[in-house]
């Protein structure tokens, strides 16, 4: 009976698989649905910032900035092809040779509505590091940093900047050699990573003279000509307490694709810090500072005179290298408001009219160029200035 029984089962288990084979099935091309598994590794270019802990250094004996750090970093990691996104996942990425390696393995989900195979004769890959876990970058605003010409540097932070490797090919490894359905390497060896966008540092030098005296001027024939000096006039240092920038972006950007290829976009929605002043200039914005910069009367420095051990200075990055609007002609203009205004308005006319602090607002007047640090000089002037200064 025992032996029955055995039997039937048996044969019920064999009736089963018969009934399961002849049941039509859905044809699914080999490895459709499956995470596409990517493996790369970077070198950062010697002259290009890392989206890492950055550090400015304006020690003639070390780099201007540098990015620092072992460990691990996350960052989006995108896989195209002719017919646009197959797959992107928000990834951990190793760090090493003091920040100037990164690299990947592992595999990424595919996001390509309706399933699908990738084209691998187009089939790309795209790294960027410094946008969050929803894939936004949000531009940290105007940075003072301290001491820039000392040795040991000053942090910006991390995020600060982006950090990319862009549209490299991929090469497709076969199943019969990985063992997986979808294992893609860098076609070109090792890929190259660089700053998406500009740094620029903001320096400043206080034209005005302390001590000073105060002036009594006289107007002839409509020019100022000078009377006599007042007493003496102890200035003290120019405190800056807010930056204004116009034409550059500084709202959140994202991931996009077009054409097979990935670039970075701007939102047009302004990140947290920044109070439009559109309605005053086109594309312009306040940013208070978080600690305010204070610059010394009887400065007088170069835009590339080397940086002192106690110099402020106001970093600024911008992760696309041209206008908001994408017209042509001057770029962008940077400005800024002083705390002690009031202070550098001492100096009073005849005719009842004051002078006052003004400046040269600084205007990029070409593109800046992706992925390089620049430098511009404002300048706190007793003149009334209307054009602006250049980078």
């Amino acid at each position: 009976m025992k032996k029955l029984l055995l039997l039937l089962v048996a044969v019920i288990g064999l009736s089963s698989c018969n009934k399961d084979s002849q049941e039509p099935r859905p044809v699914v091309p080999e490895g459709e649905g499956q995470p596409i598994s990517v493996s790369f590794t970077g070198e950062v270019e010697d002259d290009s910032p890392r989206a890492l802990e950055g550090t400015v250094n304006g020690s003639p004996a070390g780099k201007l900035l540098s990015f620092r750090g072992e460990g691990d970093v996350y960052g989006w990691v995108y896989v195209i092809d002719k017919d646009g996104e197959f797959a992107k996942g928000y990834k951990k990425l190793k760090v090493s040779k003091d920040g100037r390696s990164l690299s990947y393995e592992g595999t990424v989900p595919t996001t390509r509505s309706g399933g699908g195979t990738i084209d691998n004769a187009t089939a790309k890959v795209s790294i960027y590091v410094g946008l969050n876990a929803s894939g936004v970058f949000t531009n940290k605003g105007f940075k003072s940093i301290e001491n820039v010409g000392h040795a040991s540097g000053s942090s910006l932070g991390d995020d600060f900047a982006i950090l990319k490797s862009e549209n490299n090919a991929l090469t497709y490894v076969s199943r019969s050699i990985s063992g997986k359905y979808h294992e893609y390497k860098a076609s070109n060896g090792k890929l190259r990573f660089s700053m998406a966008g500009s740094l620029i540092l903001i320096r400043f030098r206080n034209e005005f003279q302390s001590p000073s005296h105060k002036v009594l001027w006289r107007k002839v024939s409509g020019v100022l000509i000078k009377v006599a000096d007042g007493a003496p006039l102890t200035r003290d240092p120019a405190i800056i307490d807010q930056m204004r920038v116009m034409n550059l972006h500084i709202d959140k950007i994202k991931i996009a694709v077009k054409d097979g290829n990935t670039q970075l976009t701007g939102t047009n929605e302004p990140s947290s810090g920044f109070i439009d002043n559109s309605a005053r200039y086109p594309n312009g914005y306040f940013f208070n500072l978080a600690k305010t910069v204070s610059i010394p009367t009887n400065t007088n420095r170069g835009v590339n005179s080397p940086f002192d051990n106690r110099e402020s200075v106001i970093a600024f990055y911008t992760p696309i290298s041209k206008r908001v609007d994408g017209r042509a002609g001057e770029l962008a203009a940077f400005s800024f408001r002083l705390q002690n205004e009031a202070h550098y308005k001492e100096e009073r006319f005849e005719d009842g009219l004051f002078s006052m602090a003004s400046h040269r607002s600084v205007t990029f007047r070409s593109e800046l160029e992706e992925g390089r640090v620049h430098k511009a000089l404002l300048n706190i002037t007793y003149q009334h200035v209307e054009g602006g200064g250049k980078n």
